[in-house]
């Protein structure tokens, strides 16, 4: 769904909401509840006033933004290879047109802008920022809805692709225009199979335990060229008194979601589309195949922006007609729902593209390699000097081994001889494709490349990797302070608009998966995007950086093939972490207990001791006695999640006590961290039992290094629970 679309859609849900009560502009704004009157203010003097006030304003920010839209024209033809342009006229006159070649001139055209530009995105987009968020306090209840917010936040990113759909389309804008737009709403009306919650029938099946819920937020990429401001000089974009968003959708589109809201004849105008589009997508006067379309704007007032809203609020104008009007201003977090992503700063509103600097780089390139074509053709097939009379040019072909009949007497034709290109020429193609790296800041190491000449070290990739980087620092905190201030608007929607709980599936950092269940109220919405998360990483360089990391010992082969990004070495991996994957599913069963669970599970050992029918160990003995006043310890019973005889007891106690060093298990209830207490110290019996048995064969134990089981030989006393693994990754989670 394309960022209109999204709009365009939400507009017309069908829910309501009070008159005092801020909504999300998404939500219908039907005349009960926003005006009293409606259908009468839109034809009313004032309302006709708010139609003429947005078109005048409107007409007024494409004005001032015609120099910037011609820029980003040029860009996108550069990019797309049409690169002979020129520009003819001046002001709103201006045109970019081809001109016609002179005959048997050359026009190459080596694109060398495209491959820049998907550097350029792949160095914006290759890695996805870190989130975490603060919790307002110390206390449980505030460190548990900071991790329901992260949690939350992951999950919307995984189920609506958001890296991929959003981000790669804001890059691909960043990077020819210099500007990139995030917008997020909430759609009141959008139902995804993915967004659960708990069925409220008791006698459903249990395929239908858990039913799609009406209502989710929205994430999409907006084009600049939709996008309108009145203050040019403002930096940013929460500056401007007000925005518009406008975009083309056919009548039947119009009519369909806007059912109900619109009451007069829509009335076509395809013709507005050449303003609002890029000179690419024009139909330059030819609108046979295009649906007859209807511009709709899309009005944010911030309060005082306007002097119909005092307090603020937002308006809809479809062709001439109100669709939507708020009076006060629709957002309880007060912010436009759009973040800016600005690659180049300018010290003005718009970004500049690196576009800017390389487009005449790129046409004395292509200059330069015309020429060389054009004297490579001639010296290939040199120009003949005839005396005139001597022979019939209209006769003379290329044909090879072909007769050439002259008059003798008059002088016989010969080639003209022609000066070799001088070694200034063909050396000005390296020239200017330097100057473009350097420009551009995309040398080796940042095409993912080692720089050659024998430098393969992991800390020399790296340094000349940062080098590049640094030109790129003001785009890459562009980047992350719009994604913080995105997750923090879907936070926001969440924590109003989730009054039910609902079913959060996400994949954890360590590649574990979960499932919990959240209301809005339950998380915390003070989210950070860790600076510099977003910086790309140089694949040789971290390749080399790991190797060299294992040649030191200071990591062992299981964590390197982990650790790798390479293909070819998932299935060996997976093997390898098989163990640990079993040990994380049952860090998430021991989690998701409930001390209700535990408590019958407890009552129930207690019945089988008294009834003679309790486990019994190895020996005969039971399991669990009572003491000397007849109650059970239920410390002394058996984990309620089983261990097994062929588990990798090592494997399994460090993954289990990583899970413990996490923040999340600080927040469970104390029976829970009981029974991970009791499921581990069986895992220590089990190895120890190992361990010995393998000393009474002769053999070398297998873990430890001949310590008791997870025991730091410098700290005999230190508790067993609480050691690492040298050579196991020390991933939290499960």
């Amino acid at each position: 769904m394309t960022s209109t679309e999204m709009i365009g859609q939400v507009s017309t849900n069908h829910s309501s909401a009070s008159p005092t009560k801020k909504t999300s502009a998404q939500e219908p704004l039907t005349s009960p509840n926003y005006l009293l009157d409606f259908e009468n203010f839109k034809v009313s003097e004032k309302g006709m006033q708010l139609v003429a006030w947005i078109k005048v304003q409107f007409e007024r920010c494409k004005s001032d933004r015609l120099n910037v839209q011609r820029q980003w024209d040029i860009n996108l033809e550069m990019y797309n290879g049409r690169q002979w342009l020129e520009v003819i006229g001046t002001g709103a006159d201006r045109k970019l047109v081809t001109p016609p070649a002179p005959r048997h001139r050359v026009r190459a055209t080596v694109n060398l802008i495209r491959p820049l530009i998907r550097t350029e995105i792949a160095r914006q987009t290759s890695q996805q920022p870190t989130a975490f968020v603060v919790p307002a306090s110390s206390n449980e209840t505030a460190i548990f809805a900071a991790q329901g917010g992260e949690t939350v936040w992951r999950s919307i990113v995984e189920r609506k692709d958001f890296q991929t759909k959003v981000m790669n389309d804001v890059a691909f804008w960043n990077s020819v225009t210099g500007n990139g737009f995030i917008k997020e709403v909430w759609n009141a009306s959008m139902v995804d199979p993915a967004n659960q919650a708990k069925n409220e029938d008791p006698f459903a099946p249990p395929d239908q335990q858990y039913v799609p819920v009406a209502g989710d937020v929205d994430l999409g990429s907006v084009r600049p060229y939709n996008m309108f401001f009145p203050d040019l000089s403002a930096k940013d974009i929460e500056d401007q008194p007000y925005t518009f968003e406008a975009y083309m959708k056919p009548v039947e589109w119009i009519r369909k979601f806007f059912k109900g809201m619109i009451t007069g004849d829509i009335t076509p105008n395809n013709g507005v589309r050449d303003e609002i589009e890029p000179r690419l997508f024009r139909t330059n006067g030819n609108n046979s195949a295009t649906p007859s379309s209807v511009l709709v704007i899309e009005c944010y007032i911030k309060p005082g922006g306007c002097e119909y809203f005092p307090e603020g609020g937002m308006v809809t104008l479809v062709g001439n007609e109100l669709a939507q009007v708020a009076q006060e201003y629709p957002f309880t977090h007060g912010e436009f729902p759009y973040a800016h992503v600005r690659h180049i700063p300018t010290g003005k509103f718009y970004g500049d593209s690196v576009l800017v600097d390389i487009n005449p780089l790129q046409r004395e390139y292509n200059g330069t390699r015309s020429h060389i074509i054009e004297s490579k053709r001639l010296m290939a097939k040199p120009q003949l000097l005839v005396p005139k009379g001597s022979m019939q040019t209209r006769k003379y072909t290329s044909e090879p081994g072909a007769l050439v009949e002259y008059l003798p007497g008059l002088g016989k034709p010969e080639p003209l001889q022609l000066q070799q290109l001088p070694a200034y020429v063909l050396n000005e193609l390296p020239l200017i494709k330097g100057d473009m790296d350097d420009i551009s800041g995309q040398h080796a190491p940042s095409r993912g490349m080692a720089p050659g000449q024998g430098v393969t070290a992991a800390t020399a990739i790296a340094f000349l990797q940062e080098k590049d980087d640094n030109i790129m620092t003001p785009t890459y905190d562009s980047i992350e302070a719009a994604i913080q201030k995105t997750a923090r608007h879907t936070l926001i929607d969440v924590q109003e608009r989730w009054d039910i709980p609902r079913i959060v599936r996400v994949t954890s950092m360590d590649g574990a998966f979960d499932a919990v269940e959240l209301k809005g109220a339950q998380i915390s919405t003070d989210i950070k995007i860790e600076s510099g998360s977003s910086l790309p990483q140089s694949r040789p360089a971290r390749q080399a950086f790991l190797m060299e990391l294992f040649q030191s010992g200071a990591i062992t082969s299981p964590m390197l093939l982990d650790l790798l990004d390479m293909g070819g070495i998932q299935k060996l991996t997976e093997q390898i972490r098989i163990d640990m994957n079993q040990a994380r599913r049952e860090n998430l069963r021991l989690k998701q207990l409930t001390p209700e669970d535990i408590m019958m599970y407890n009552q129930q050992k207690v019945m089988e001791a008294q009834q003679g029918t309790q486990e019994q160990a190895p020996d005969g003995a039971p399991l669990y006695v009572p003491d000397a006043t007849g109650n059970f310890d239920p410390a002394t019973f058996p984990p309620m999640v089983e261990v097994h005889d062929y588990d990798n007891h090592d494997v399994h106690i460090k993954t289990h006590n990583n899970y413990r060093k996490s923040g999340e298990f600080e927040t469970l209830d104390d029976a829970i961290k009981q029974e991970f207490d009791k499921h581990i110290r069986l895992h220590q019996a089990h190895l120890q039992m190992q361990m010995q048995q393998q000393m009474m064969m002769g053999m070398p134990p297998d873990a430890g290094g001949g310590q008791p089981p997870g025991q730091d030989p410098g700290n005999p006393g230190a508790d067993p629970s609480a050691q690492g693994e040298p050579g196991m990754p020390a991933e939290g989670g499960m």
